[in-house]
């Protein structure tokens, strides 16, 4: 009988375990807005690369957790695939922090235009904002379940899920333009750091995209 109720009520529940994951993914972002200010400013990261890889670490032991818990629960509020591609968008968005912040560290360019720099600052902490409200998102969860999936709980998500929407919008708006405003810097700068700044900047448009793609999940799992 013992095992039977662990199988229905693991000690960790999985929405626990998401919730810590989205925390994973905030404290990463926001160490990704420092890094990148660190970065235009011509300061070292390595403090901050062994950070996100202390944090990826911890998402990889989470979604070790999350696959234990899931292989012997019998009963879920969440749909056990849709939870697992949540938990899935969550991590790529520590690894590509990650992997920004590395490639931070290969190529440091002496003379970035303030122009540039105040664009990439910008993509920066719009990406951070979506991040931040697809936590919300996440943080809402719990509450909706115990609300037995009340209208108004699931209102609340969508009002969030909206901003998350606009705020990835606003990412690949402010994303082209650093885009274009770097790359037409072809003839006069380094053709190599045009192509790294703008790798960059892709980046950091993924991370925003994949935070619509967790919220996006989030209504799947109360729809």
């Amino acid at each position: 009988m013992e095992r039977f109720f662990k199988k229905l009520f693991p000690k960790v529940s999985p929405v626990e375990l998401i919730e810590r994951h989205a925390h994973i993914c905030h404290e990463v972002a926001k160490d990704l807005q420092i890094a990148i200010k660190k970065y235009l400013d011509g300061q070292p990261l390595e403090e901050y690369e062994r950070l996100v890889d202390r944090y990826e670490k911890d998402s990889d032991e989470i979604k070790t957790q999350m696959k234990k818990i899931y292989s012997n629960l019998r009963w879920s509020f969440f749909d056990k695939a849709e939870v697992r591609k949540l938990i899935s968008d969550q991590e790529k968005m520590v690894d590509i922090t990650d992997d920004i912040i590395k490639l931070l560290t290969m190529n440091q360019i002496d003379e970035i235009p303030q122009d540039i720099k105040d664009m990439m600052m910008e993509l920066t902490s719009e990406v951070v904002k979506s991040v931040e409200n697809m936590v919300k998102t996440i943080y809402g969860l719990e509450k909706v379940a115990e609300s037995s999936f009340s209208p108004a709980e699931i209102e609340k998500e969508e009002m969030l899920m909206e901003k998350v929407e606009k705020d990835e919008t606003l990412t690949d708006e402010i994303g082209k333009k650093l885009g274009q405003r770097i790359f037409s810097l072809k003839n006069s700068m380094n053709p190599v750091d045009v192509i790294f700044l703008g790798r960059i900047t892709t980046m950091l448009m993924e991370v925003a995209d994949l935070a619509e793609n967790a919220a996006e999940r989030i209504k799947l799992l109360f729809s």
